[in-house]
């Protein structure tokens, strides 16, 4: 792949280009999947069960991004800037998240 980004390419050539390697990283993921599927049937991976507040974790996430120490992009279009917004609220991690949908 790295070659062929090397090289002189027509407008139409990168598109595709850029589709086969989106493609190839979408199939890597889904063999570590079944890799991982595999193990778990086989008994050689174990899951290991934790109870934890999702608003807990997710406020610690925010708390680092916000010392910038993590980098999040809270401005894509798969996230609801709304709704995100008000369950930050809800929990306490407002602040951080308001600097993020809002900056």
């Amino acid at each position: 792949m790295e070659l062929l980004e090397e090289e002189e390419l027509s407008e139409n050539s990168r598109e595709f280009l850029g589709k086969i390697r989106d493609q190839m990283e979408k199939n890597d993921f889904l063999m570590q999947s079944m890799v991982k599927m595999s193990r778990l049937e086989a008994g050689i991976l174990q899951i290991r069960k934790e109870n934890k507040k999702f608003y807990e974790q997710s406020g610690g996430e925010l708390s680092q991004a916000a010392s910038g120490r993590y980098y999040m992009d809270f401005k894509q279009k798969a996230y609801d800037e709304k709704r995100a917004g008000c369950f930050y609220r809800k929990y306490g991690a407002w602040k951080a998240a308001d600097a993020f949908f809002y900056s």
